[in-house]
Order: structure tokens, then C-alpha cells, then sequence
């Protein structure tokens, strides 16, 4: 069969909507043939078939044009044509275009594990995997992508800062970033003021002393 499935070694599988409507694409997946997720599958909808590779090779990882590196991230439509991919293996954002899956750039972004885009200015927002916590980074946009803001969302005891979601409500004013922290029981809200992140911890982390036994692997808006 052509069936996908989250790889069991890499985390969570990660989705975006195409701008049309018409399919979604799924990375952090693997194909029944191919062990290693290195690749970008589209689903078209609403019918939910005629899965096929949009980008990548599911049984080579790269670091060019054409290649994702192993376990690539996150993906975010930036309502203009384009497709932002974390490739976080290769430490960048890839951008292909949303209707041929062709590439049209990339920027340069340490560990990056998800990223957002505020369809509106451009800003593009990434989470990235770090050693002391979580860092969240602001960019002008794709495009010659300038830095205009970055926050360090520090871990708390036992974060497994793998182990993160992030989502941009780019509908919301300031813009807010939901962050969870996975199976730790902490939500965190991140309002961007003009690149000045302020950050209000919706739900304590149980390691620090919150009630809650939630745990938030995924997180949308």
C-alpha cells in the first residue's frame, strides 16, 4: 500500500493546509517502504487519497535543492503560494512552492522544529530545539529573512525540549504563538509586541510545582 504513519523514532508529525484547500501536507511520517522520513507527502482532500512524495526522497537525505535531511519539521502555508518546511536535520527553512513542490529558497535557522507565518506582514516565526530551552525567533519574512525578535522559552525540569508544538494565531492582535511543551503539562502564550515577546504561562508545568497531569503534544488553532 502507499499508507503513512508517524515514525515511531523522530517525534510528532507535523501538517499544514495547501492554500487552496485542496490537499494537506504531513512531514515527520514514513512510508510503509521507507524507514527514514525524509520527505514532504501531500494528501489530497476532501477525499483524503492519492497520497504521493510532494517533496524529497523518503529513503535519501540531502542537504541541497532537492534533499531533506533526516526528520524534517514543521510546515507552515504563508497564504501567498509558498510552503515553509523546517529542515531542522540541515538547520534551515526550506520554501517550495505549494502547487509543483519546486524550491524557491531557504534561510539559515539553528534546530529549527517548527515555524508559523503571519500571512498578513510575512513575519515568520520559528521555534528551534536548544541545549538551555526552547528558543522562539522572529523574521521579516522567507525573503532575505532579517531577525527582528527571539526569545529563549527556558526548560523547566525534565523538558525534553524535543519534544515542543508551536502554532502562530496570526488572526489575533499582537499576534500570538501558542507554545506546548509537550508531556510535561505546560502551555505557554507568546504575544509578539513589534519583535517583544511577552509570555504568560496559560497552564503551570506539574515539574514545577502546577497541578495539572495534562500533557500537550500537539497544539492548533
Amino acid at each position: 500500500g502507499n499508507g503513512i504513519s508517524q515514525h515511531p523514532l523522530f517525534g510528532s508529525a507535523h501538517a499544514s493546509l495547501s492554500p487552496d484547500g485542496k490537499a494537506r501536507f504531513f512531514s515527520g511520517v514514513r512510508n510503509e517502504n521507507n524507514p527514514a522520513p525524509c520527505a514532504v507527502y501531500r494528501v489530497g482532500l476532501p477525499k483524503r487519497t492519492g497520497i504521493s512524495v510532494f517533496f524529497g526522497d523518503p529513503a535519501k537525505a540531502g542537504n541541497d535543492q532537492e534533499h531533506l535531511g533526516n526528520a524534517p519539521g514543521g510546515l507552515a502555508s504563508d497564504g501567498k503560494g509558498s510552503l515553509l518546511v523546517a529542515d531542522r536535520s540541515n538547520s534551515r527553512v526550506m520554501v517550495l512552492n505549494a502547487a509543483d513542490g519546486k524550491y524557491q529558497g531557504e534561510f539559515k535557522v539553528e534546530a529549527p522544529k517548527c515555524v508559523g507565518v503571519a500571512a498578513a506582514t510575512g513575519a515568520v516565526y520559528v521555534s528551534c530545539e536548544g541545549k538551555a530551552g526552547a528558543r522562539l525567533v522572529k523574521f521579516s519574512g522567507w525573503k532575505d529573512a532579517k531577525q527582528l525578535g527571539e526569545i529563549l522559552l527556558r526548560r523547566s525540569s525534565g523538558w525534553d525540549v524535543s519534544d515542543h508544538a508551536m502554532v502562530v494565531d496570526a488572526s489575533a492582535e499582537p499576534v500570538v504563538i501558542w507554545v506546548a511543551q509537550g508531556g510535561h503539562g505546560q502551555l505557554l502564550r507568546v504575544e509578539d509586541r513589534a519583535g517583544k515577546f511577552e509570555v504568560a504561562e496559560i497552564s503551570p508545568s506539574y515539574m514545577r510545582g502546577g497541578s495539572t497531569q495534562e500533557c500537550y503534544y500537539n497544539v492548533s488553532v
